[in-house]
């Protein structure tokens, strides 16, 4: 499957509502070379969908696994694990929406070995959705994200505000240390007398 598919004709061009609006046209009397022109849809393919009972529910032969509703049920739930600091990978994207169309009944081309949606599906939804940021989740501690809050920045603001009053510290003696190579963070060494 091309990934990144451009057309190249015109052919197909007409959206589902068109051909729903021509087949309604057809089915009031209107003759199918009429409704043919005046909807600019080819008349084999109007007669097509005049002679099936269902709606269509894509113009291609490939009908989309989930529905808007779905998709939308699937997006506010990745950004919601997303809100409670719990991210989600590409590979749990993948898993999720297998679960989604497997406990919902719904008719599905992902792999029931794996129990993975595919890839190009997952790329597909992602493009349509770009306000996701699906990565390798980070680890947080329980500790950072309960210390980041309203009262601990407050506090820090404080503080720093005081020390800046008392010393008297210019511009020039400020220095943002996470663009240094001063490390806030202490990694203990190894205690070289205890092995003795």
């Amino acid at each position: 499957m091309v990934r990144c598919y451009k057309r190249k004709t015109n052919r197909g061009a007409y959206s589902l509502e068109t051909v729903q609006q021509a087949v309604n046209a057809a089915n009031e009397g209107m003759a199918l070379s009429k409704a043919s022109i005046m909807f600019s849809i080819p008349r084999t393919t109007l007669m097509r969908r005049v002679k099936s009972d269902k709606i269509p529910t894509s113009l291609g032969r490939y009908a989309p696994v989930f529905s808007r509703d779905f998709e939308n049920e699937l997006l506010m739930h990745v950004v919601e694990m997303q809100n409670r600091f719990y991210g989600l990978s590409l590979h749990d994207l993948r898993s999720i929406a297998y679960e989604l169309a497997v406990r919902n009944g719904l008719a599905h081309p992902f792999s029931t070995e794996r129990k993975l949606a595919g890839i190009e599906w997952a790329r597909s939804f992602m493009a349509l959705y770009p306000e996701l940021a699906l990565k390798k989740p980070e680890a947080t501690s329980m500790s950072r994200l309960t210390g980041f809050n309203k009262v601990q920045v407050n506090r820090f603001f404080d503080l720093l505000k005081s020390e800046l009053g008392k010393k008297k510290f210019t511009a020039s003696q400020v220095f943002n240390v996470n663009e240094t190579c001063i490390t806030t963070v202490h990694t203990p060494g190894k205690n070289t007398s205890a092995q003795r």
